[in-house]
């Protein structure tokens, strides 16, 4: 069967099929830009947050132009190993500030997954790690990062990846059956026990210090990136496009979420990423057991 030819962009990945043979590499195609690995404390201009609940680098509502084009079949067809012939894309699933997320079954063996989709803004950070020729996504060498060493049941695990001039694609695990936490915290009336909210953090918690452990400040640590598999209640961190490498030495920009922020920022213009992962977690605490009051409070 041939693929179809997709007439409207925002449809166009439902409808790609595969067709061709799979073969596993991590490596950004020879279409891939050079791109020299930029200074990590650079990689956002220095902003005031705006809204506490989006990214602290990206206004409300703010979505750069080239994310209408992620979805076109004709670079699809044009790139005879792009990553998107591997898997089967099903609905969209998520939707943040700079990418979206759809439901995905490798065409190999019927694995399911999830596609994210991040559209490249000027000055992309990339970095160089150690097994990879050329320099790689700040964000995909993060998750690389945090999944090295003993496997950690509460991070998510990056499966394959693709680098394009325009946009990156990552292939991320796909627990079934499964929503983020701020979902499952509305469906159990916006208020967590104290039995549940505990049974959580020691994962979060988990999660966060393997991270740190692996050189790797998450620095966006909530709710809504958080998967919790509703049957097993297992949860696990997602999302490190607002990270960065870890280091002792102070970070002088912020990305993330404003209400997460930690205060000496504004203060002193300056943190740490230890000490922002902690107050952090205290904020995650204690949004999951007294919501109304910290909403009131802020």
């Amino acid at each position: 069967m041939s693929p179809r030819r997709c007439t409207d962009d925002q449809a166009s990945l439902q409808d790609v099929i595969c067709t061709v043979e799979d073969s596993d590499h991590q490596e950004p195609p020879s279409s891939s830009p050079e791109v020299s690995p930029a200074p990590v404390d650079q990689r956002v201009e220095d902003v005031q947050p705006q809204d506490q609940d989006s990214p602290a680098s990206l206004s409300v509502g703010e979505c750069p132009p080239h994310l209408l084009r992620q979805l076109d079949c004709d670079e699809i067809m044009r790139i005879e190993n792009h990553i998107c012939w591997k898997y089967t894309i099903g609905k969209k699933i998520g939707e943040g500030g700079f990418g979206s997320v759809f439901e995905g079954v490798r065409c190999k063996d019927g694995l399911v997954v999830a596609v994210k989709f991040t559209a490249k803004t000027e000055n992309k950070p990339y970095i160089s790690l150690p097994d990879h020729p050329r320099p790689v996504p700040l964000e995909v060498a993060l998750t690389v990062l945090a999944n090295q060493g003993p496997s950690c049941a509460h991070i998510i695990k990056l499966i394959d990846w693709q680098d394009h001039p325009n946009q990156t694609i990552m292939v991320l695990e796909r627990p079934i059956p499964c929503m983020d936490m701020h979902s499952f915290w509305e469906h159990h009336g916006g208020l967590f026990s104290e039995e549940l909210a505990r049974h959580f953090m020691q994962q979060v918690i988990d999660a966060a210090a393997v991270c740190c452990s692996r050189g790797v400040f998450h620095r966006d640590i909530k709710m809504p990136n958080l998967l919790v598999n509703t049957e097993t209640l297992e949860v696990k961190l997602i999302d490190f496009g607002c990270g960065d490498l870890l280091r002792s030495s102070s970070y002088l920009t912020y990305s993330g979420t404003a209400r997460y922020c930690p205060p000496e920022y504004f203060t002193k213009g300056e943190y740490h990423a230890n000490q922002a992962t902690v107050w952090s977690l205290g904020l995650h605490l204690e949004e999951m057991l007294f919501h109304d009051w910290f909403k009131v409070a802020l």
